[in-house]
């Protein structure tokens, strides 16, 4: 294989003829669209409505095709509706493409401006073959009508993808928790079973039963904590607010951590009588953090 170097100015490079894959990326692009969409709705509805940002093709988008030489790339931007448009760019000898990237950058970005007609940043770039990539072998396929079977694998590849990527930052912002430790040195059989139920639910995407379970958690630890500081008698009742109160008047515990408990009991209560709307993964680890801050306090 000849190096850069050793590459003359005057060496043909290959280029593939673009005009059959105009169709071609326009079932590429319809397909894609459309298996992503249906995947994201069909399985990973309470994600996208949870985190929305993480799905970029749920957006309508405007689709700018470059052929290249030997790729085809696509410049995905947000839009008022779907659509596609196609560009190309193609070298016909490497004298040509060296010009081109060994220009300054303000010479490239303008060239790329003028092809692809907007100030913004695009959303996405996404590279693709010329043709359909044959799983078993790796091979490129060089008939453009291959491109479509490839827009819908491309599509659910994708939409799992960007679901798996969720799975796992959810699973790693709940680590950060790291709530098993401290429940054991509460060393309450009740309160162990109650914040085990809560977080369970939420390592199963259960929100709503996360943050409900985790209220009643925090409920039992409060009333644990008044008994450990030998103020269980001052207290009205075992409510959330009545034993902040207490905490608070001897001191225990800042009026300011009290509000901000008292805003998780307000998204809590809400949460249990079912009328907060769609509970998220927040609104539990809010709890989650004000358990964990008041084992570390007291325990």
């Amino acid at each position: 294989m000849l190096r850069p170097n050793q590459i003359g100015d005057d060496f043909v490079l290959q280029k593939v003829d673009a005009e059959p894959f105009r169709e071609a990326t326009k079932e590429f692009w319809l397909n894609f669209i459309y298996s992503y969409r249906e995947y994201v709705n069909t399985h990973l509805e309470q994600r996208y409505e949870e985190f929305p940002s993480h799905f970029p093709y749920m957006k309508k988008l405007q689709w700018i095709t470059i052929f290249r030489n030997s790729e085809i790339i696509f410049y995905i931007y947000e839009d008022k509706s779907d659509g596609i448009k196609w560009r190309t760019l193609q070298f016909d000898n490497y004298g040509d493409y060296k010009a081109f990237h060994h220009a300054s950058q303000e010479v490239r970005n303008a060239k790329m401006q003028s092809m692809l007609d907007r100030d913004d940043q695009p959303l996405v770039k996404q590279e693709i073959s010329y043709g359909f990539i044959e799983q078993s072998t790796m091979e490129a396929s060089e008939d453009p009508s291959d491109l479509a079977e490839m827009g819908k694998l491309k599509g659910r590849m994708l939409a799992k993808q960007h679901g798996d990527v969720l799975k796992k930052e959810k699973e790693e912002r709940f680590a950060l928790f790291d709530l098993e430790q401290f429940v054991l040195k509460v060393g309450d059989d009740h309160f162990e079973y109650e914040i085990g139920e809560a977080i369970e639910a939420y390592r199963q995407g259960l929100y709503l039963a996360a943050t409900a379970v985790a209220g009643v958690a925090l409920e039992n630890i409060l009333v644990l904590i008044l008994k450990k500081e030998g103020l269980s008698s001052q207290t009205k009742g075992p409510y959330i607010k009545d034993c902040l109160k207490v905490l608070v008047d001897n001191s225990l515990l800042e009026d300011r951590k009290r509000r901000e408990i008292m805003n998780f009991n307000n998204t809590r209560n809400g949460a249990a009588h079912s009328n907060s709307g769609i509970a998220m993964a927040g609104h539990a680890e809010e709890g989650f953090k004000i358990i964990k801050y008041l084992i570390q306090e007291f325990y």
